[in-house]
Formats: structure tokens, sequence, C-alpha cells
């Protein structure tokens, strides 16, 4: 089950964190991945047991958390907790992180500002 957190801090440019997850990748380790999404903000993948091959893809470890950040790389924006996903295969779908990130009975939070939930059919309800 995932819970999402929109903090009360404005998205730069308004874009919706699906529309900008074109990543390249900043930096990984056992337990972090920062990816540079392509409105300038980051996108974070909380985890264990990260692994990677010579070519820096992804191997092993499990996703616990994703967040998003501002283009300061600091400013928390969005968040994602209480995951339990494969980090290969959270990578392979990171383009549309709504079916894979809150695929269950998921709970979402919206911050002071002015909050916009897309929401699309994915096949089965949950």
């Amino acid at each position: 089950m995932g819970s999402y957190t929109r903090s009360n801090v404005a998205i730069p440019g308004g874009l919706l964190w699906a529309d900008v997850t074109q990543l390249s990748v900043l930096s990984t380790s056992a337990t972090l991945v920062r990816l540079r999404n392509t409105d300038g903000t980051v996108t974070e993948l909380v985890g264990n047991a990260f692994a990677f091959d010579g070519a820096n893809n992804a191997t092993g470890g499990t996703v616990t958390s994703a967040r998003r950040l501002s283009t300061n790389g600091v400013t928390l924006l969005e968040d994602v907790a209480g995951l339990n996903y494969s980090l290969a295969g959270l990578l392979a779908d990171i383009s549309d992180l709504g079916p894979f990130l809150l695929a269950g009975n998921d709970t979402m939070t919206g911050g002071s500002g002015q909050d916009a939930f897309v929401f699309r059919e994915f096949g089965a309800a949950n």
C-alpha cells in the first residue's frame, strides 16, 4: 500500500511528476538512486540492497519510497511511502509511475495549495 503526500511548496513550472520522468541518473548507492527529471526537479528512490551492473543498470534491490524534490535537490515536493517494489521493475516503468506506485489500497494527502490528482484507468480496479 502506497501513501502519497503532496507538500505545501509550489512545484516549479507546475508540471505533474508523471510528465517529467524522462530521467538521467545523478547518483546511485546501495540505498538511494537520484534521478534528474526533465524539468530540473529530482526524483529519489529510497530502499535497500540496491545493486547495479557495470553499465549502471539496476540488478537488485527493493524500493520502499519515492520522492520528488525541487530543482535545488533538497526541498520536498511529493512523496510516496510504504512501497515494496523491485528497483529494476520500477525503473523499467518509470515513465508511468502512477499504476506502478499506487496499485492497491492507497492514501493520498494534498498540500495547502491547489492540488490536482490525475486519475487514469489502469485495468482492474484496486
